[in-house]
């Protein structure tokens, strides 16, 4: 009966100990400074916590991370296990719309919200209009064919599909020895 009573003793005294030191854990407060009408409340965190930071939505605007600096320097944090009360600076892009008009078309989306600097070719590649009697050439800008270096703008943008058509050539070519003719036929592709 007394092995019982020690062991149950010593039970007590280890939960006791777990549940003090669990106790006596400092807490701290994580704040959320949003730069924008977007409110988050802050977030209360026991030592030896890690707490992933939430991901605040902003209509026009990319969220770009959470820093513990106002000015954005260093690394954007996701996640922390505080050891002091902190307060994360939210860092934000502004978006804005492309638009496609794919000259009657078919396109399921013609309308992104991107941000300035963005890669407009590798954003498109995956983006191909259909129209019947014809392949897809390039997006324009104007006049001017976007390539693999074109970037979105500070601004918004509409970019135009111009399309292929099939042609066909043929050559006919005399032989210099007779009065016959050789034919070349050559089909390909042009813009229209």
């Amino acid at each position: 009966m007394k092995k019982i009573a020690k062991v149950a003793a010593i039970l007590l005294l280890a939960l006791f100990l777990v549940t003090g030191l669990t106790a006596c854990k400092a807490k701290y407060e994580l704040s959320f400074n949003t730069n924008c009408d977007v409110t988050i409340q802050s977030i209360t965190v026991s030592e030896g916590e890690e707490c992933v930071l939430p991901i605040p939505e902003r209509n026009g605007y990319s969220f770009e991370g959470w820093y513990t600096d106002e000015k954005f320097s260093g690394e954007a944090v996701e996640k922390i296990t505080p050891n002091a009360d902190t307060v994360f600076y939210a860092k934000w892009a502004k978006l804005y719309t492309l638009t496609l008009d794919t000259d009657n078309g078919a396109l399921a989306e013609k309308t992104f919200a991107l941000k300035a600097g963005e890669n407009i070719s590798e954003f498109l590649k995956d983006k191909t209009p259909v129209k019947a009697n014809v392949i897809f050439g390039a997006w324009f800008n104007g006049s001017k064919m976007i390539t693999d270096k074109t970037v979105m703008p500070s601004a918004d943008l509409t970019l135009k599909a111009k399309y292929k058509a099939e042609y066909t050539v043929e050559i006919f070519k005399q032989k210099v020895d007779s009065d016959d003719y050789e034919k070349e036929t050559i089909t390909d592709y042009a813009f229209i």
